[in-house]
């Protein structure tokens, strides 16, 4: 693929981050790939923020302040809007870009002329930069479209966009095309949503994915939104993640309206419309993928929700029972759905003990 233009925009928002800012940016002006520009939006910080990016003469630097506080959504639609890049690599200002991460982003993006959006991998590290967790990615295409329809699956700041991706959907951070804003519900704005709703609607007109390399260490401290506001992004996940699911069943161009007559096997009761939602989906699903391999994993896939949308019904033998026809299908299973089927045997409380010690592993 031939780039008319600046090949990267590395696009990052910056509110008071001055105790991380300097690591944050040298970790980008030290990248093995080099022709990027990196855009600063400064939104109105009141610490030492503008007085340490002022301090860095690199002509590759730009920085735009805002006037008034716009917060993390607003400043991003405003960077995305001027940046010069053919692709946009989201930066935040406290964590740390590995060397090698725009170099493999880009050759992975210019030999997929399809990929609209690119993820990867990172590590968790606290303020003095310790490795407290080492999460993985999911990089599987049909994992990765069957999860965006309940959580976001994208480390927010690895990720790289194609430009011209954005201008043909008319997308941007907190921008809804008129013809399936109507599907969404209201008060979407605000924290919690600004990656997910973007990522998600990416990957119903376009194609995703995600690197299963660790690009980026991703820090976690006492003012990150990940910490201030886990909460509040769980009630936008709920709410985001059913809208894509209404798009996906009844708006997409790839299979068009799912039929509401579907076949469900006899569980005693009367399915849920849940039930009825990820059964359609499955069944989409099926037309968009087309080989053995990925039907065999839709599959392990409907079975593992249906699974747990109806284990408040189930005693533990019949969970047992469950859980044992869906082990027996072990060719499609993957180590992630373990937790899964845990946590729908034995509740949360050995989910929990499960994570912990796998994270411990994982380190």
């Amino acid at each position: 693929m031939k780039i008319s233009r600046l090949p990267i925009t590395v696009l990052m928002a910056v509110y008071n981050a001055e105790n991380y800012l300097s690591a944050a940016i040298n970790s980008i002006l030290n990248q093995t790939y080099t022709e990027f520009e990196l855009l600063i939006i400064n939104d109105a910080s009141t610490d030492a923020s503008p007085e340490i990016i002022a301090s860095y003469q690199d002509n590759r630097i730009r920085c735009i302040t805002n006037d008034t506080n716009l917060n993390l959504c607003r400043s991003l639609a405003k960077g995305i809007s001027l940046a010069r890049g053919e692709f946009i690599a989201r930066m935040d200002a406290d964590d740390v870009a590995h060397p090698m991460r725009l170099e493999k982003q880009l050759a992975a993006m210019l030999a997929c002329p399809k990929l609209d959006l690119l993820g990867a991998n990172v590590r968790w590290i606290d303020q003095s930069n310790n490795v407290i967790r080492h999460p993985k990615i999911i990089s599987n295409p049909v994992d990765l479209r069957w999860n965006l329809f309940f959580k976001n699956c994208f480390n927010h700041p690895t990720v790289m966009i194609r430009k011209s991706a954005l201008d043909r959907s008319g997308l941007n951070y907190g921008v809804i095309p008129d013809e399936i804003a109507a599907h969404f519900p209201e008060g979407l704005g605000g924290i919690g949503d600004e990656d997910y709703l973007l990522f998600g609607l990416l990957s119903l007109c376009g194609t995703v994915g995600n690197l299963d390399t660790t690009l980026l260490d991703y820090r976690i401290h006492r003012k990150s939104l990940t910490a201030l506001f886990s909460e509040k992004q769980k009630e936008q996940t709920k709410r985001i993640s059913g809208a894509l699911r209404s798009i996906y069943l009844h708006h997409s161009d790839t299979l068009g309206i799912v039929s509401n007559e579907l076949k469900f096997p006899k569980l005693g009761l009367d399915p849920p419309s849940e039930l009825h939602e990820i059964n359609a989906i499955a069944q989409k699903m099926l037309h968009d993928f087309r080989d053995p391999v990925a039907h065999r994993r839709i599959n392990i896939h409907l079975r593992l929700q249906r699974a747990i949308l109806t284990q408040d019904t189930q005693g533990f033998l019949k969970r047992a029972l469950v859980t044992l026809r869906i082990v027996f299908n072990w060719e499609a299973l993957r180590w992630t759905d373990l937790p899964i089927l845990l946590k729908y045997v034995f509740g949360a409380k050995v989910i929990g003990f499960y994570t912990r010690h796998l994270r411990l592993l994982n380190r």
